[in-house]
């Protein structure tokens, strides 16, 4: 299965006026945070030093299921995911990319 990192922006615009509402919308997202946690959709999660943006790492799972973690976010939380290749692979790819072309070229 693959794994995922995610920038993560929050849009406090869309937060609703009223301060008691707001607190009860950031005690659902943190509900939703755990809940995502402990099934293992995610793995870890920080933020950026602005507060409303960071970047998260899922654990393994499919593409159906980290659309699923994503959505339940919106439209508060917007993501830019990138399914991720774990090392060396990509290094081990570039070096017999580089063999085989200087193969081609002898």
């Amino acid at each position: 299965m693959p794994t995922y990192f995610g920038l993560w922006h929050f849009r406090p615009e869309l937060l609703p006026p009223d301060p008691t509402m707001q607190a009860q919308m950031y005690e659902a997202f943190v509900g939703l945070y755990h809940s995502q946690v402990e099934s293992g959709l995610i793995k870890e999660v920080h933020s950026f030093l602005d507060g409303i943006s960071g970047y998260y790492v899922s654990g393994d799972i499919s593409h159906e299921k980290m659309l699923l973690a994503v959505q339940q976010w919106l439209p508060f939380v917007t993501s830019e995911v990138h399914q991720t290749v774990k090392f060396p692979t990509p290094i081990e790819n570039n070096i017999a990319i580089a063999k085989a072309r200087a193969a081609m070229m002898k």
